[in-house]
């Protein structure tokens, strides 16, 4: 079953869990400020809790969310956006189950 963007949107803020398509793979996610949310993210997959990848739509909310190392900023800057994921450390201001995270760019937001 295929959903708008405004319903995956929708869906996601009434604290649920989405799938849905990246430029590589298919993903679950759901919002990550929202601690009841992650949990079940993390029970639908059997993961323990140990990080999570987010999807963001604004090249800049890296430097919000992430510690961004002259290594990293440079990767960002040249490949950004494009079908890569970076692992870094989030800064202190994410849920605690995000404390390592992937960060995936996509066409498709």
């Amino acid at each position: 079953m295929m959903v708008s963007i405004n319903e995956a949107k929708k869906t996601i803020q009434n604290g649920k869990i989405v799938i849905y398509p990246t430029d590589t793979v298919w993903g679950m996610g759901c919002d990550p400020f929202n601690q009841k949310a992650v949990d079940e993210l993390f029970r639908i997959k059997g993961k323990k809790i140990d990080g999570l990848s987010i999807m963001l739509n604004d090249i800049n909310l890296i430097y919000d969310f992430c510690v961004v190392n002259k290594k990293a900023k440079k990767i960002v800057e040249e490949f950004l956006p494009g079908p890569i994921t970076l692992i870094l450390k989030s800064k202190k201001n994410l849920l605690k189950a995000l404390l390592e995270m992937g960060i995936l760019e996509s066409a498709y937001l």
